[in-house]
Parts: structure tokens; C-alpha cells; sequence
């Protein structure tokens, strides 16, 4: 096939698909402020017993700012305990320390978002309990002892 048929044959295919309501999304990485960082945040977990292996991060997003804050003006951390299940999942999440406005709100939806490698005991995947200190524009989260 040549060139120029494949490229009608690519066009055609996405024609169709268009117009069966379909639709292509192109993605790209936005440099948003709830961005993936680059450094995992460190965990403190409670129900630790010999044996247990610890859930891993591997999707922690940092909380944006809320929307009526200055610019520059974004700083404070609140702190929460979390469940992550068996499937690494964040199922529970319960304030701690409140920061207030709409930090509270913003961080508990973040956190919830958060994926980990599942903590494991014997090879099987177990629920555990942490607790968590994020911080508004400092770019660093502490799982707290």
C-alpha cells in the first residue's frame, strides 16, 4: 500500500468514526497546578505489623490552590488520615488538622484521587491506615508518624 492510499484509508477511518459520534482526543501533559509531582510523598502508616509490606504511591497529584487566593498567597497544610484499600485506592479520608476556606475541601478531593501500590502481607493485599500532612505551595506532602 502506498503512501498516499494509506494516508486516505487513516482519513476515511476517522471520517467514519466522527460521524458515528465518535470522537479522537488528543492528549499532552498540562502544566497545571495540580500536577504530578515528581517526588512521592512520604506516608506515615499505622497498622503496622511484621511482615506487612508497604503501599507504594504511584499517582499523588498536588492540591491546587484554591480559586479566590492570591497568587503567592497559597501556603498552609492540612492534615488527614486516610484508608487505602486492598486495590491501592484511597476509601477513607478524615480531617485531622483543618486549614479552613476551601483548602479542607480541595486537599480532600486530591487525596482521594491518589492511587498506591496496595500494602501486602503474605502476598495478599491488605487495607492500611495513614495519616497524611499536605501542603498548599510548598510543593512537599509528609505521610506523617
Amino acid at each position: 500500500m502506498s503512501r498516499k492510499q494509506m494516508t486516505v484509508s487513516i482519513l476515511a477511518a476517522a471520517l467514519a468514526l466522527v460521524s458515528a459520534g465518535v470522537s479522537v482526543v488528543w492528549t499532552f501533559p498540562l502544566n497545571d497546578t495540580a500536577q504530578q509531582r515528581t517526588k512521592p510523598p512520604r506516608v506515615s502508616w499505622a497498622n503496622v505489623d511484621h511482615g506487612v509490606k508497604m503501599p507504594v504511591p504511584v499517582y499523588y497529584p498536588e492540591p491546587p490552590c484554591p480559586p479566590q487566593v492570591k497568587k503567592g498567597h497559597c501556603k498552609g497544610a492540612v492534615v488527614l488520615s486516610i484508608v487505602v484499600n486492598s486495590k491501592g485506592r484511597v476509601t477513607e479520608v478524615e480531617m485531622i488538622l483543618p486549614l479552613g476556606d476551601d483548602f479542607d475541601e480541595i486537599a480532600v478531593k486530591t487525596v482521594r484521587t491518589w492511587r498506591f501500590k496496595p500494602a501486602t502481607l503474605d502476598g495478599r493485599s491488605v487495607p492500611i491506615r495513614g495519616d497524611v500532612e499536605l501542603n498548599f505551595g510548598t510543593g512537599s506532602t509528609t505521610l506523617r508518624k
